[in-house]
């Protein structure tokens, strides 16, 4: 059950992840994926209590974890500024420069689970893995969806303007 450990710390740099994306996001001027964020952030929090209570009943012990370390995406100096100070080379350097730490982080992610799938199942505990197998497709969906969005944004050399219009179009569809 060590693997649930290093999930837990895992989760919990994955939710100041997405923590930290909102403001991110909000800042540049993307409300759209801020608001997505903060989805990911609360559904997150979500299983990250649930993987807690579900180490409880299997174990009947505290899940006990490492706190991860943790340096923010935000760049120091943006603290300096207000959002009208952003401009569009800022937008699209920046834009790229998360999207591209997003899709690296959940990546990561899925490889773990899949990982700790692949361990539990070896060790017989098939009930714990299934437990995770949630966590992988709802992790696997949530890149998926990352990578269609970064091979748009791509294709319109992260263009501020074309960003804004498909993030709008995409919640309003």
């Amino acid at each position: 059950m060590e693997c649930f450990k290093k999930i837990a710390a895992h989760m919990l740099k994955g939710l100041m992840y997405h923590r930290d994306m909102e403001d991110y996001f909000r800042f540049l001027g993307y409300e759209e994926l801020a608001n997505e964020q903060r989805m990911h952030y609360l559904d997150e929090s979500n299983n990250f209590a649930c993987l807690h209570k579900q180490y409880m009943q299997q174990t009947g012990c505290l899940l006990d974890f490492e706190i991860p370390k943790y340096e923010s995406v935000i760049p120091e100096n943006w603290y300096n500024y207000k959002i009208t100070d952003v401009d569009n080379g800022t937008r699209q350097k920046s834009l790229k420069n998360i999207f591209d730490i997003w899709k690296d982080w959940e990546t990561e992610t899925v490889a773990l689970y899949e990982e700790s799938i692949n361990h539990l199942r070896s060790t017989g505990n098939n009930y714990c893995a299934s437990i995770l197998e949630k966590y992988l497709k709802d992790t696997s969906t949530e890149l998926k969806s990352i990578k269609s969005l970064w091979t748009e944004f791509e294709i319109n050399d992260w263009n501020p303007s074309n960003i804004l219009a498909t993030t709008k179009e995409r919640n309003n569809g």
